[in-house]
């Protein structure tokens, strides 16, 4: 069985009637037993150029790879639907697939703070806070008064929370 839980997001403002529904062919195709939100459509958020409505789906699958080897994945997926980057950008969207959490990292806050991420994590039944919690504190917990380091409550935490804050263990101790 695959390792890591993955969540992402499908979003597009051109011709998302096409767009999304091969996205999540092409999802389906690369990763087994994906699941997908509803459809929801969406006004743009903080999108500074003049757009029509977004089409945004969440989905969520477990895999082995790397969160480097499916970003590579989902860019070149996008690439493929048709996905331009050039200058001058005009504020069309041919599909857009981002990595939103692998194992219960948080990787793109502000999008997953978007309502319809939050809308698509509760139709598929993914409590990443609660998950994420319980994962810094069982983390956590191991490093509290345990030799050599006697952390204290404040370092046992930043410990167990080390790979998301790249702090070092002098860091922890000052």
């Amino acid at each position: 069985m695959s390792t890591h839980r993955v969540v992402i997001s499908i979003g597009s403002n051109s011709a998302a009637d096409v767009h999304v529904p091969a996205a999540m062919d092409l999802l389906r195709h690369s990763y087994q037993g994906i699941r997908f939100s509803t459809p929801l459509e969406n006004e743009p958020i903080n999108f500074p150029f003049p757009s029509g409505p977004f089409t945004n789906v969440t989905a969520d699958f477990y895999t082995d790879e790397s969160p480097e080897a499916i970003c590579r994945n989902l860019k070149d997926m996008e690439s493929r639907l048709g996905r331009i980057r050039t200058k001058p950008f005009d504020g069309r969207v041919a599909i857009d697939l981002d990595l939103i959490i692998w194992d219960s990292q948080i990787m793109k806050d502000i999008d997953y703070s978007r309502p319809y991420i939050q809308a698509g994590l509760r139709e598929l039944g993914i409590n990443i806070n609660t998950q994420f919690n319980m994962m810094k504190e069982s983390k956590s917990e191991a490093f509290f008064h345990a030799q050599p380091n006697n952390w204290n409550c404040a370092q046992s935490i930043q410990k167990g929370l080390q790979e998301v804050t790249g702090m070092t263990d002098e860091e922890i101790e000052a």
